[in-house]
């Protein structure tokens, strides 16, 4: 598995850096968009609808990674049933694929995919130009 170049405190200052930013950003929008003061409302039914809305962009995202690895060739037939399953999109996924229990056709080997694919490209950017 491919090694990343970042310390962990790296990743919190940069994360930290990001958040600072993003979060300041977020809040004067909101400030614009509804004027008032925060703590002069209740926020728990609005904390229980951005909870929902959390799962959901967090779900969608899940699977189009999933779906993308899958297009990539870098998921075996395997992997990407017990992926699928565990997210109880396996039926509605492999009639998008047209899985087949059988289906050795995506072996996680990019390099059996043939010269120029995407999974190729993405194989030859993940070891070549392991900065990127």
């Amino acid at each position: 598995m491919k090694q990343n170049n970042f310390t962990p405190n790296q990743i919190r200052d940069l994360g930290l850096k990001y958040f600072a930013k993003y979060a300041r950003d977020k809040y004067d929008k909101g400030q614009a968009e509804h004027q008032g003061i925060l703590t002069d409302r209740d926020h728990l039914d609005e904390i229980m609808a951005e909870a929902v809305d959390l799962f959901w962009y967090a779900y969608a995202a899940k699977l189009k990674r999933i779906m993308t690895m899958a297009k990539l060739g870098l998921l075996t037939s395997a992997n990407l049933h017990e992926m699928l399953s565990d997210i109880g999109a396996e039926e509605a996924a492999a009639k998008h694929f047209q899985l087949d229990e059988d289906d050795d056709s995506m072996n996680g080997d990019s390099m059996n995919d043939g010269y120029g694919t995407p999974a190729d490209d993405a194989w030859h950017d993940a070891n070549e130009y392991p900065d990127w």
